[in-house]
């Protein structure tokens, strides 16, 4: 069946992980209405399961020595989805988001995301994305990558990257294989940056 977690106050892992979420029935959905905290990582979740992952945060989320937000679909899963409504820091990622799934991969933050680097979506053990899905990145708040790449899109998929007007980039974008003239060598594979009316922040 599904998996549900809801938190409504602070939760904290000193030494591991915050909240640590593994799924083999259908769906796997988690939201946190306060603060998310982790020694290693806030909120690691997997779905082997045959549905989609969905995780909300409302709260702020820390990954001290590790990733603020893991999410990561199995190839049996479908979307995956994260709302990142409040700060996201994590000392490797803010959020790292593997869907080896049929389904589509969306991200909205409307809180700062901070990590060595910002935002990834990875690829599974295949080294790529299974049916090229694409991956949907919405911001309208800052997104750092100290450590180089603010969004880091590996693999094949026709993404889409939209920056609102409180956007604040600090780091590469990489688009991964596309045929867009920065390496990537796949024609098929294209890619989008969607810069909202009323934008005033900085892409570096």
């Amino acid at each position: 069946g599904e998996l549900s977690i809801t938190s409504t106050g602070a939760v904290e892992g000193t030494t591991g992980y915050g909240i640590y979420a593994r799924s083999d029935g259908t769906n796997l959905t988690i939201d946190t209405k306060a603060a998310v905290t982790g020694g290693e990582d806030a909120i690691n979740a997997y779905n082997k399961g045959n549905g989609a992952l969905s995780i909300t945060t409302s709260g702020a989320v820390k990954g001290t020595n590790g990733n603020a937000i893991v999410a990561a679909n199995s190839r049996y899963g479908t979307d995956l989805k994260i709302d990142a409504k409040a700060e996201v820091t994590g000392g490797d990622h803010g959020i790292l988001a593997i869907n080896d799934g049929t389904g589509v991969t969306t991200i909205t933050t409307s809180g700062a995301v901070t990590g060595a680097t910002g935002i990834t979506i990875g690829v599974g053990a295949s080294g790529s994305r299974a049916n090229n899905a694409a991956a949907l990145i919405n911001s309208n708040a800052p997104i750092t990558g100290t450590a180089g790449f603010a969004i880091n899109l590996q693999g094949d998929g026709n993404d889409v990257v939209t920056l609102g007007p409180d956007s604040v980039i600090t780091g590469s974008i990489d688009f991964g294989n596309g045929n867009d003239g920065n390496g990537g060598t796949n024609a098929n594979d294209i890619d989008t940056l969607n810069v909202l009316a009323g934008f005033n922040g900085v892409i570096n």
